[in-house]
């Protein structure tokens, strides 16, 4: 019997790593996060049974490959790769990382790239002919690749965005707050996690790895069990309502408006901002419901469950795993997260959903 060779998953993970001069007292943090990065991406890739490499650039006046295609099983520290030197040639590295990734054979198995740039400061070092021509090379690769990058400021996102990274891949950090590379590499740790659940479940890129996945409203209810009606409510945070309460807390406000103790469990509060998501809370889909007098007050229909989580693309409850995300462009519906404290901050013009 011939043997039939089987669609194995196969993911290139590709970091690229800023080592100019102002990275210079971050080395030791860079050097200690990434290398848990790798094995934390070696205990998930066994778990989830997908196989993985990871390709690693450095880059200063020059972009450089550290380490390529290599098993991440079999990966080794970076400790004695990752030297800083000179300026940051951003756009010469991530061009550098795409040729050579480009060359790696797909006829087997199903194959997917996630790019993950981290820089401390803006391009300026970079090939004129890297900087115009980059955002054609992003533009014109396939739909199983992702890019995505951290980057100190406003101005370096829009520096991405115009190259054609997803703003959703995109987040901003702050190279001189307190333990900054281990929070981008618990940011990163998340994402990865997410991105390779997704895979087990047949996707193979996003633009949403630090931020919620917005799906079309239809596809999101079409997949969920709405609750019963009448089962819950809502209230919206109105300015009168904070000037009566101690710093917005969740318990005064739902004391207020109920006139009854609270206890935490039962109240959601609607996501509005980058939130840490741990793997214990439920999440919440509200999607508003067509009426069919117009002159009838808006219907919501609630979501709840494991599916309403996998439908904004978390990471499953069994996957143990917090992550930290931020809103996605949700349009037809609102996200909420259920609260456990009871001095939860609200803010004026959000809503709080509650379980009856």
């Amino acid at each position: 019997m011939p043997v039939i060779a089987q669609k194995k998953l196969q993911n290139h993970v590709v970091y690229i790593l800023d080592r100019s001069g102002s990275m210079s007292h971050l080395r030791s943090d860079v050097i200690k996060v990434t290398d848990k990065l790798i094995s934390d991406l070696a205990d998930i890739s066994k778990t989830m049974d997908q196989e993985t490499r990871v390709t690693i650039y450095g880059f200063g006046d020059t972009a450089e490959c550290l380490v390529y295609d290599t098993d991440v099983l079999r990966l080794p520290s970076i400790s004695g790769l990752y030297q800083i030197s000179g300026m940051t040639a951003l756009a010469d590295a991530v061009t550098l990382g795409i040729n050579d990734l480009r060359m790696t054979p797909e006829k087997y198995g199903d194959h997917s790239f996630l790019i993950q740039v981290v820089t401390d400061g803006q391009e300026n070092a970079s090939s004129e002919e890297s900087k115009r021509n980059l955002p054609y090379l992003i533009k014109g690769l396939p739909g199983h690749w992702t890019l995505a990058g951290f980057v100190p400021s406003v101005n370096g996102k829009h520096y991405l965005q115009n190259l054609g990274f997803p703003q959703g891949n995109i987040s901003i950090w702050d190279p001189y707050e307190e333990d900054s590379v281990e929070k981008v590499g618990q940011v990163s740790r998340a994402a990865t996690t997410q991105y390779m659940t997704g895979r087990a479940s047949g996707q193979r890129s996003t633009t949403s790895l630090y931020s919620m996945a917005a799906p079309d409203v239809k596809d999101l209810t079409s997949a969920l069990t709405p609750l019963t009606p009448g089962s819950y409510w809502f209230e919206t945070v109105m300015p009168e309502d904070l000037a009566r309460i101690d710093n917005g807390r969740i318990d005064e406000f739902m004391q207020l408006k109920t006139g009854q103790p609270y206890f935490p469990g039962r109240t959601y509060y609607q996501m509005t901002k980058r939130e840490r998501i741990q793997p214990n809370k439920k999440i919440a889909v509200a999607a508003y419901a067509k009426k069919k007098d117009p002159w009838d007050a808006p219907v919501w229909d609630v979501y709840v469950g494991e599916a309403a989580r996998t439908a904004l693309g978390l990471p499953a409850a069994s996957m143990n795993q917090e992550v930290r995300v931020s809103p996605g462009r949700f349009r037809g519906y609102e996200v909420y997260v259920l609260s456990t404290s009871m001095n939860r901050k609200l803010h004026a013009g959000s809503r709080v959903l509650t379980m009856r």
